[in-house]
């Protein structure tokens, strides 16, 4: 019982959801089984809030039979509790779909206006439709939706004026535009974000639309538009392979900064994410000035909180933003970013994340005391940020000649790779080879040089080395 689609819905409800869901379930208008309430109540005795454990006996079908069903408790059928069971979960989906439905203000007036249509009460129709086309007019959100909601309204619009003979080419023209505009946005849309996707996917081979649209765009359509022109200057960065669409990134930066606001927070975040992700591109091919490009991009997306997901910022973007202040030496701003963003990282994931950034800070500083102090003294869960802080620990030791900690180390760090092995992936070949050329560096005597352009040739030859320039620059 506890794995079924209904239990896992009904512990998604928050309180005030189950109170809605108590008068659902209690009103003939939805729901005439008293089985169905009764079931509803022994759930909402039993079943947990969120993620909390579910204890099992608690949830049995024949412990919660003889709550639903109590004139025949002793008489368990199993069919009778399925049909309880099955009941009260097509009306939890009913209730889910009408709440979702009640919090969009359009699509409530849009089927208004068509019961109205229908009905043929068409001075109440025209006073609903105006008041829906003053507040799409007045919206500050123009993305893909808003385009949507206007031509499904001017179609409602037509087919009343057209059955009371009244012109409708204005109402027509204006559904048509409309329509093209929506499918424009959600075409280049969906392309960025197949684009996005990893792997080598090609949405011109996966949508009739895609071509006709750029096609449309070459010849000036939708310039009105700040929405179509931001994901048809996306497509074309997400798209480039060979770093000409610099172009199209400016003006997808200039879009982004003086239209921000008619997008839903999803899809300027999307947006910046995609410039973001072009400029990191950039970089590898090294392009030094997009680390400036990339962190003021991070910086805005920050100062208008649309960069985090759900209130929480995600622990790589963290790691991102740190990197690149650092690339362009804003050592304070990244200090204060780390301390002031620490905050909303994910709680699960928080303290880890924000000692492990600290740690990077101090070391990329050359504060090694610092670095040190936080590295050492950590053991990090994630085995990746392990990985990282055992190899800044390395370079220290290195770097300020500390031989038998180095050693130590690196002992423990073979059998670290050794224990996780079955985890790393191609990891553990990456920070096996960084373990082994270290070795290989400390037993090099110092006029060796056969022996160094030997191992200079290792190094560069293999295909996956940890630190490969900071090995070469140690020869």
């Amino acid at each position: 019982m506890n794995d079924t689609n209904l239990i896992q819905a009904f512990r998604a409800l928050d309180k005030s959801e189950r109170r809605a869901l108590r008068k659902w379930v209690n009103s003939p208008f939805f729901n005439q089984r008293e089985d169905v309430v009764r079931l509803f109540e022994y759930l909402n005795k039993n079943v947990p809030f969120g993620a909390d454990p579910i204890e099992a006996a608690l949830l049995d079908k024949k412990t919660a039979y003889s709550q639903v069903f109590p004139a025949r408790a002793q008489n368990y059928s199993d069919a009778d509790m399925r049909y309880a069971m099955s009941f009260l979960y097509q009306t939890l989906k009913q209730f889910l779909a009408y709440t979702q439905w009640a919090e969009n203000d359009f699509e409530t007036g849009r089927y208004l206006c068509r019961s109205l249509q229908h009905r043929h009460l068409d001075q109440v129709f025209e006073k609903e439709y105006a008041a829906l086309n003053t507040g799409i007019a007045e919206a500050s959100l123009r993305s893909v939706d808003y385009f949507f909601q206007q031509y499904h309204l001017h179609l409602e619009g037509w087919e009343v004026f057209r059955r009371a003979r009244r012109s409708d080419s204005d109402v027509l023209l204006k559904a048509g535009a409309a329509r093209d505009a929506f499918f424009a946005s959600e075409t280049l849309r969906m392309a960025c974000a197949v684009l996005a996707q990893p792997g080598n996917h090609d949405p011109t081979s996966e949508s009739v639309y895609l071509q006709a649209t750029l096609t449309a765009m070459e010849s000036g359509a939708f310039q009105q538009h700040p929405a179509v022109m931001a994901y048809y200057h996306c497509f074309w960065i997400l798209s480039d392979k060979s770093g000409a669409a610099e172009p199209h990134f400016q003006w997808l930066t200039e879009i982004i900064h003086a239209h921000w606001t008619v997008f839903p927070k999803n899809e300027i975040r999307d947006l910046y994410i995609g410039a973001i992700n072009y400029c990191i591109r950039r970089l590898n091919s090294g392009d030094r000035k997009y680390i400036r490009e990339a962190l003021n991009l991070y910086r805005s997306g920050l100062d208008r909180k649309v960069i985090l997901e759900d209130g929480y910022l995600n622990r790589y973007t963290y790691n991102n933003i740190m990197l690149l202040a650092l690339g362009v030496e804003e050592w304070d701003w990244a200090l204060n970013f780390l301390e002031t963003y620490k905050a909303v990282l994910p709680p699960r994931e928080r303290d880890n994340a924000w000692r492990y950034n600290l740690g990077t800070y101090y070391f990329r500083k050359k504060e090694y005391d610092k670095a040190q102090d936080i590295l050492r003294k950590v053991e990090f869960r994630d085995a990746f940020y392990n990985l990282d802080a055992r190899r800044m620990l390395v370079r220290i030791y290195m770097d300020t000649n500390e031989m038998a900690a180095l050693d130590s180390l690196l002992d423990s760090f073979t059998i670290y790779l050794q224990r996780k092995r079955s985890t790393l992936g191609y990891h553990k070949e990456l920070n096996h080879n960084f373990v082994r050329f270290v070795k290989s560096l400390l037993n090099l005597r110092t006029n060796d040089t056969e022996g160094r352009e030997k191992l200079r040739a290792q190094i560069t030859s293999a295909q996956y080395v940890a630190e490969r320039e900071w090995l070469l620059g140690k020869l």
